[in-house]
């Protein structure tokens, strides 16, 4: 990591605006880049992935631009199935987003398929976290109720199913 880079984004982070607009054009620049790491990761043409994912040779051309901008989720999905992949959005805070930027490389952006996985591999000799449990994912319970709430939604509880704990049991209807 350069640490002058980092000072001069810290300070440039300092200005919302400047903030937002580097985080916008970094996120198209690293989905095009992780697409085309991927697709290359694969020994892929842009024809072949684009097979794959149902889509024209010249969208993924486009799409591994780094000024491409009109991303959708639907988009994303097609080819995280074509890879193989599991996708992910989320929110990050701006000091990880920031140190997330200057370690951005090529090879940090590759992943395995589901195929090439360790995790799920027939000879793995990963085990699980505990043997004497079945592997169901629990996700916290996560109320919003108050956020609901303030927002002119009603809050109705549900009862909640048997079995592991999941999301929130709690439904809600704009009132």
């Amino acid at each position: 990591m350069n640490p002058a880079a980092r000072e001069a984004l810290i300070a440039e982070f300092k200005d919302p605006e400047a903030r937002r607009d580097y985080a916008d054009s970094f996120l198209d620049s690293a989905i095009a880049l992780q697409i085309k790491a991927l697709r290359l990761q694969r020994k892929w043409s842009q024809k072949e992935l684009a097979e794959r994912a149902g889509m024209k040779q010249s969208r993924i051309s486009a799409m591994e631009r780094a000024d491409y901008s009109r991303w959708s989720l639907s988009t994303l999905r097609r080819l995280a199935y074509a890879f193989d992949l599991a996708l992910e959005v989320h929110f990050e805070s701006f000091g990880t987003f920031l140190d997330n930027t200057l370690s951005l490389t090529q090879e940090r952006q590759e992943r395995c398929s589901f195929s090439d996985d360790p995790v799920f591999m027939e000879d793995s000799t990963l085990q699980p976290l505990s043997t004497t449990t079945s592997r169901v994912f629990t996700a916290p319970t996560v109320d919003f109720s108050d956020w609901l709430e303030a927002h002119g939604r009603r809050v109705a509880a549900v009862p909640a199913p048997a079995g592991p704990p999941s999301l929130s049991p709690r439904a809600y209807q704009h009132g």
